[in-house]
């Protein structure tokens, strides 16, 4: 076994193959040569920032029968958001209650009292995923 680099950094983002051909040992033959192949994802260089929450605000009480939606600022060169809820009604399980979604919202509707959490990262038309936002809580009664 052996390890090997390379350099990517002429590269452009993407899915790119790495194509590795070995000479039999002893022989330096090359008709019939032992060949592996990888694939890796290239992420951007520039990277996306990680979104910015805004409402409801971080440790909220809200009334009962409030209509939860969750809001966070666009990010630059992002086409999608995934948002992640967990506590509450959700328990230790953590929920994307929107899936993938261009919007920069996501309606949760009337939630049953207890604490809840949740963050949102982003996802650019390549593919690269941002950092998860803060984690935010907020708390139907």
């Amino acid at each position: 076994e052996f390890t090997y680099t390379w350099n990517t950094s002429g590269y452009s983002p993407g899915t790119h193959t790495i194509r590795l051909e070995v000479a039999a040992q002893g022989d330096n033959s090359w008709s019939n040569p032992s060949v592996r192949e990888a694939s890796y994802t290239l992420q951007s260089s520039s990277g996306l920032s990680k979104p910015t929450l805004i409402s409801p605000a971080n440790g909220a009480l809200l009334p009962p029968g409030t209509q939860v939606t969750l809001r966070w600022n666009s990010v630059n060169n992002a086409v999608q958001y995934l948002v992640e809820i967990w506590g509450g009604q959700y328990g230790n399980n953590r929920a994307t209650p929107c899936g993938w979604t261009s919007n920069t919202s996501c309606y949760i509707g009337t939630m049953r009292p207890g604490n809840v959490l949740w963050r949102v990262k982003a996802r650019d038309s390549l593919g690269n995923e941002s950092p998860w936002s803060d984690e935010w809580n907020f708390t139907p009664q």
